[in-house]
């Protein structure tokens, strides 16, 4: 038969079972009557919401059913009694679980025996939280001729005290002899037991699920409470229909070792180089965050044992290794016990390379003598002689910017471009330009081009008068044309700094700059000419008062 007609045969008998003078709408119990067996298709994939739209038939949750019943178990044991080998007793499928409180159990053999030689179908007996979610779906939904539902939790199936019998009528006056109530017209299929020697199991059902909930995951667990609320109802409807991973008394969930990448960020380097890639100098230091989120079920610590999770640490898988230890231990993170669900950060104090180019590392953590896990995460660097932003070439070793002693113009105001701004730049208010008069030079122009012909206005660049900034007296002495690009653009000693040829010396009166070079302004030929004019004018003046 095609497998499409297949598909036709629940919603058939469901109709039929409607139209049935025997069993019309008025008589379907909890479960209908009856209980379509699953057709041959594989359900252990879905969830129980996903059955409950695709089937009518709780045998589509029966792998979660049978963990409920051991958890059940787990929770009150002794307190089920299986009667399905009870003389007379017979399944109207092998989806029906046959079981009672003990007590129960005990009455119907004596309901059986008032009628010795016929027998019972029973429809119904034992019934799961997972089954009776799908009834109440299907109740409320008007599918699968479900006439009547109780509410997840609230049913007397859930509690080991029902019966469903599809031949009710005959043997209604035997269970009412020993201490069963007949529903009535509101359901005429059920029987519950009213005898004594019970236990109330009421909540005992949820609090199963709760459980085995919590069990298999222990990232997202709730309260164990035994109330059918919105966040069991919620988990419930995800639950695998098949069953989950770990079921059963004392079960100690397997442990579980799991990380994402949640980030890394660099600090000490000197921009973007090509690409996405951060720029440094050869042998230049500088530091590599990476953060990681714990995924798994257990803990993440560093405490030299090589268990689960007991020895975590950051481990170099390849490329360049930067100078760093093969192991970076947890107990040098941001956190040093990460709880499922936590993160923390390892910081990777790294040297680049001396040789430039492309250099790329590769880490994962690790727990020690157990298993890597997480991803592999790599972070990549450009070694370059010319960072972006760094004006001259590199010198092998710095941290930070790499012109120790250079002097440049950004932003209108003279910096240091070293290991620590100038006196003028940390300086509460800007450095403000000299004047442009003739007597008092040109404090650093940038070149910008001459509206009136065409002329590149800092064509020449002079000498800069002293310049009072935040109680400190900077000079700069330097010269040359402005235009350059490299170093070999320029004559003589002169770098090519911000795109000018510049003499390399300056001189901060006081300690305003810690850049750690200070040059001796008498080696500077220009301050020396300047010298020798006050000189002479100072003599012609002595000289003409004597006369």
């Amino acid at each position: 038969m095609p497998f499409r007609k297949i598909l036709y045969i629940p919603g058939l008998l469901t109709l039929l079972l409607m139209l049935s003078p025997s069993c019309g709408p008025q008589e379907l119990g909890e479960e209908g009557g009856y209980d379509v067996p699953v057709l041959s298709v594989k359900v252990y994939n879905l969830t129980a919401s996903e059955a409950a739209k695709q089937y009518c038939s709780t045998s589509s949750v029966n792998g979660l059913t049978q963990q409920l019943f051991k958890e059940l178990n787990c929770l009150r044991s002794g307190t089920l009694t299986d009667f399905s080998s009870f003389s007379g007793v017979k399944k109207s499928s092998s989806n029906v679980n046959a079981f009672l409180q003990t007590a129960a159990a005990n009455s119907l053999k004596k309901v059986l025996a008032r009628r010795s030689g016929s027998s019972m179908t029973i429809t119904s007996a034992l019934r799961s939280l997972a089954q009776q979610y799908l009834l109440y779906r299907w109740y409320k939904l008007g599918r699968c001729g479900i006439g009547l539902a109780a509410s997840p939790g609230n049913s007397n199936h859930e509690s080991a005290l029902a019966l469903d019998l599809s031949n009710y009528s005959s043997w209604k006056s035997a269970f009412q002899a020993e201490g069963w109530r007949w529903l009535g017209s509101s359901d005429p299929v059920h029987y519950d037991y009213k005898g004594s020697g019970t236990v109330t199991l009421k909540g005992l059902s949820i609090k199963a699920f709760q459980r085995l909930w919590n069990k298999n995951n222990p990232n997202d667990k709730i309260a164990e409470d035994g109330k059918y609320g919105p966040n069991t109802e919620a988990r419930l409807a995800k639950s695998p229909a098949g069953g989950f991973a770990n079921a059963g008394c004392n079960v100690t969930p397997a442990p579980k070792l799991e990380a994402v990448h949640e980030g890394t960020s660099f600090k000490g380097t000197l921009g973007k180089g090509s690409g996405a890639l951060y720029a440094v100098c050869p042998g230049q230091s500088f530091q590599v965050m990476m953060k990681f989120k714990n995924t798994g079920n257990v803990n993440w610590s560093d405490v030299n044992q090589t268990t689960h999770g007991k020895a975590v640490r950051l481990g170099f898988k390849g490329g360049d290794q930067w100078g760093l230890p093969t192991r970076i231990s947890i107990n040098t993170a941001s956190v040093k016990e990460v709880k499922p669900g936590g993160s923390t950060t390892f910081t990777l104090n790294a040297k680049a390379p001396t040789k430039t180019g492309t250099s790329k590392s590769e880490w994962q953590i690790v727990s020690e003598s157990v298993v890597w896990f997480g991803p592999v995460e790599s972070a990549s660097v450009e070694v370059t002689n010319t960072p972006p932003g760094a004006g001259d070439p590199c010198s092998t070793g710095q941290y930070g910017a790499c012109n120790d002693g250079e002097m440049g113009c950004k932003d209108g105001a003279f910096v240091c471009l070293s290991k620590a701004p100038c006196a003028a730049e940390s300086a509460k208010e800007p450095v403000k330009e000299a004047s442009t008069t003739p007597d008092a030079g040109v404090s650093e122009p940038t070149p910008e081009p001459d509206s009136s012909g065409g002329k590149d206005a800092s064509s020449t660049w002079e000498p800069s008068v002293p310049e009072k900034q935040g109680g400190e007296i900077l000079k700069l002495e330097s010269g040359g044309k402005t235009s350059c690009q490299t170093k070999s653009d320029c004559p003589g000693t002169q770098k090519c700094v911000e795109g000018i040829c510049r003499a390399a010396s300056f001189r901060v009166a006081g300690a305003g700059c810690a850049c750690n070079v200070v040059s001796d302004p008498s080696n500077n030929p220009v301050s020396l000419v300047w010298s020798l004019c006050w000189m002479l004018l100072l003599l012609g003046a002595i000289t003409r008062r004597r006369r």
